[in-house]
């Protein structure tokens, strides 16, 4: 069992926070993910984007942490947004229709015009 790695910094203007994953997401370590997740957003309150593009796997156990997370979120007026997954985590991604709760954008660039554009 490795540890998810997470590095958070904040975006260029005070646009919200950059979270960067790396490993494999699962049962192991989503709590400490959402800790983690919680404690960024309680400290700053704004929207979060998160880095997968070195993520190996997302269990549904994250998939469930980034879906609450994003609901949290939205209540909160700010959002959540992925972007860098892998072929496998898209295809997942798009079965389960998760795009209707938790945007993805193809890179950094995309995912901070969604956290800007009107709700």
């Amino acid at each position: 069992m490795t540890p998810l790695q997470m590095d958070i910094a904040a975006l260029p203007g005070d646009q919200g926070q950059l979270v960067t994953l790396v490993g494999r997401i699962d049962v192991f370590n989503y709590k400490d993910l959402s800790t983690r997740l919680q404690a960024t957003l309680d400290a700053n309150g704004q929207s979060i984007i998160v880095d997968l593009t070195k993520v190996e796997a997302i269990a549904s156990s994250g998939w469930a942490t980034f879906l609450a997370f994003s609901r949290m979120m939205r209540s909160k007026k700010c959002r959540l947004v992925i972007f860098g997954m892998r072929e496998e985590m898209e295809r997942v991604y798009r079965t389960m229709k998760l795009g209707e709760f938790v945007p993805s954008a193809a890179d950094q660039a995309h995912a901070l015009e969604i956290v800007m554009a009107p709700a």
